[in-house]
């Protein structure tokens, strides 16, 4: 009986605190705006390529490599440029 009890309290902060943050302006409700609209865009557009490129099973493989090489060569670039700029 006490995890319930334990589990409500938790609960119930939880919920005061988001109303809290709400109230106390901590959130930036035009930068939350742009982040849903740019995730909903890029869904849609994603999905649409991945319909396309899906046709093309090799060619959609050679282009998530593309973006994972690029992504980790990018990485390399910036620690490489931080770690030797001495």
């Amino acid at each position: 009986m006490d995890v319930i009890r334990c589990t409500v309290d938790v609960v119930e902060s939880d919920a005061f605190e988001n109303v809290t943050e709400r109230a106390s302006g901590f959130i930036d409700w035009k930068i939350a705006a742009e982040f849903v609209v740019g995730g909903a865009l890029g869904g849609i557009f994603g999905m649409k390529a991945a319909v396309r490129l899906s046709a093309k099973k090799r060619v959609l493989n050679y282009v998530f490599a593309g973006v994972v090489f690029s992504a980790a060569a990018y990485m390399l670039v910036r620690t490489g440029f931080h770690l030797f700029s001495i």
